[in-house]
């Protein structure tokens, strides 16, 4: 019993002693009554009550007046979802290009398969 007692003394002395090593810093030092500048843990920049933020609001450059428009697409896109197109059309059909297709993703499911 006295074995434990002197493990919980020492483990307690021991997390005091590394508390008492951090340095305070400035802006961590409040004025007695005062309440120290920025945002709380439920209160947001301006004081509101937050439970759930908006992240996308948070994110750097986030905000919505000066959100990106999005690009215009090039030739590239348009020849890239016309062969998109012609792959979900041959997805519904079964054609034997899209049964190549298939063959091909088990050899390469298999040749990984192998290295391992």
């Amino acid at each position: 019993m006295q074995a434990i007692f002197r493990t919980v003394l020492v483990t307690i002395a021991a997390l005091l002693a590394s508390c008492a090593t951090v340095p305070a810093e400035k802006k961590d030092l409040a004025v007695h009554g005062e309440e120290a500048g920025g945002p709380g843990v439920f209160s947001g920049e301006s004081g509101e009550i937050v439970f759930f933020a908006d992240e996308s609001a948070s994110a750097p450059g986030g905000d919505a007046d000066t959100a990106e428009t999005p690009r215009q697409p090039g030739a590239g896109d348009w020849e890239e979802f016309e062969a998109f197109k012609r792959w979900l059309k041959a997805r519904e059909t079964q054609d034997d290009d899209y049964r190549e297709f298939l063959q091909w993703r088990q050899f390469e499911a298999y040749k990984t398969w192998r290295q391992d």
